[in-house]
């Protein structure tokens, strides 16, 4: 049947709007029978592992034959019998290219004969009567009874505002729920659980304007948190708590770091509220650290405080000890709130934490002013007493002819250094020798 001007996927996209396709997946699974299938619809014999490959991955394998399923009820695809498929498949079962225990499902694809285009009807039955099969009639494939619901299109004129985004949800109105409904099991065991679902009442305004300055940023869903803290806030007022007291509880949102859950936890009831009130709800969180040989405060200290309001602390190791504690070295482990193990400095308690050097002590003793015979380079070098007296002997004998030889038992070469000291000791004596009468 090439060359014949009709294409089944165009078809099955009109049917689609018609609201003839159950399901999306079914639409899914009806296009792949049809590219696979002839003009007229027949036919398509795939392996379901095969199916599964030509749907791209996007459904699964019980997906697919629960979708077959519904287009069979649909009457959009008819499945031969196991019978019906071997006697198909008799010639390649004979031929031993097929397996009797190994054959593929062979489904038509039930286009209704009003579909195609009277030239198009022509040339299917010409080829049909070729081939010795019935012709295609509005008797063989009659238009699908389905009671789906139509998928129109929509009026280009409509009046109606459009949402901001797809899943965008109303602050004021609450998100329904299918907990009471009649498809539950407790809803079957109360027959009046769906009028109570019926009649669930909706948030008030003065619990909304008490929320009014919680922003949706702090939310992570905001239509569904605001109806559920709204109805929190109502169930409170009708226990007789008043607005002054509300009010406590719905501020400081902006230094939660999860405020949904935290506001969810004080307006659990009116014993929460109470505690909290109280300041018993959350006591313990900014509690100093006790004495626990690692730096961090015990469980103990914030087990009954707020779950989700604790400050942040370090991950400590087997030894108490963890990184990021010294602002010079970030890499050295040390305990939190003590000194650092390379430079001695004082380490974060809490990460994040701003340290000030140390002031000086007011008492503190100026510094000593430097000693100017400290700095004479004579008094930082010990001399010989020998070479002492040897100077001396030789500043007395000054100007004076030299008797006898000077002595063989000198050492060596005298050093830079101890000819610098040797220098100013004569320079000394020279002012302290009083001078000759001319």
């Amino acid at each position: 049947m090439r060359g014949i001007g009709f294409i089944p996927v165009c078809w099955l996209a009109r049917a689609l709007r018609s609201g003839l396709v159950p399901t999306p997946a079914a639409y899914v699974v009806a296009t792949v029978i049809a590219e696979a299938a002839d003009v007229d619809g027949r036919w398509c014999f795939l392996h379901l592992e095969t199916m599964l490959e030509r749907c791209g991955g996007i459904l699964s394998l019980s997906t697919i034959k629960r979708s077959l399923n519904d287009l069979v009820d649909a009457g959009l695809v008819r499945k031969l019998s196991p019978e019906r498929t071997r006697e198909f498949f008799s010639a390649d079962i004979a031929s031993g290219r097929r397996w009797a225990d190994r054959l593929p499902m062979v489904m038509e694809l039930m286009i209704p004969a009003e579909a195609f285009p009277a030239p198009v009807v022509e040339e299917i039955n010409h080829v049909r009567a070729e081939l010795g099969e019935e012709p295609l009639t509005e008797t063989s494939r009659p238009y699908p009874s389905v009671t789906t619901r139509g998928h129109s299109d929509p009026d280009p004129g409509s009046e109606r505002p459009t949402d901001l985004y797809p899943t965008h949800l109303d602050p004021n109105t609450p998100v329904p729920s299918v907990r009471g409904t009649s498809t539950t099991a407790r809803a079957r065991q109360t027959p009046d659980a769906h009028d109570a679902a019926k009649t669930k009442r909706e948030p008030s305004g003065r619990a909304l304007e008490l929320l009014s300055h919680i922003p949706d940023a702090a939310l992570h869903r905001p239509g569904s948190d605001r109806a559920a803290l709204a109805q929190a806030v109502d169930r409170l007022i009708a226990q007789g708590l008043e607005e002054r007291e509300l009010r406590p509880l719905l501020a400081d949102t902006h230094a939660l770091r999860r405020p949904f859950p935290a506001l969810m936890r004080r307006l659990a009831d009116l014993e929460q509220a109470r505690l909290f009130l109280d300041g018993r709800l959350g006591a313990g969180v900014h509690r100093a650290a006790e004495n626990t040989g690692t730096g961090v405060a015990s469980p103990s200290v914030w087990k009954a405080g707020d779950l989700f309001d604790h400050p942040p602390e370090f991950v400590l190791d087997s030894q108490g000890r963890a990184a990021q504690t010294c602002p010079e070295h970030p890499g050295v482990r040390n305990v939190p709130g003590g000194a650092c193990g390379v430079c001695g400095d004082p380490c974060r308690s809490v990460p994040g934490e701003i340290l000030h050097p140390p002031t000086p002590a007011a008492d503190t003793p100026p510094p000593p002013e430097p000693d100017p015979v400290a700095d004479d380079p004579a008094e930082e070098c010990e001399i010989d007493p020998e070479e002492l007296r040897l100077m001396k002997e030789s500043l007395e004998q000054a100007g004076r002819a030299r008797a006898t030889p000077p002595s063989a038992d000198i050492g060596p070469a005298l050093s830079p250094a101890a000819r610098k000291a040797i220098g100013s000791v004569r320079a000394r004596l020279a002012r302290l020798r009083p001078r000759e009468p001319e």
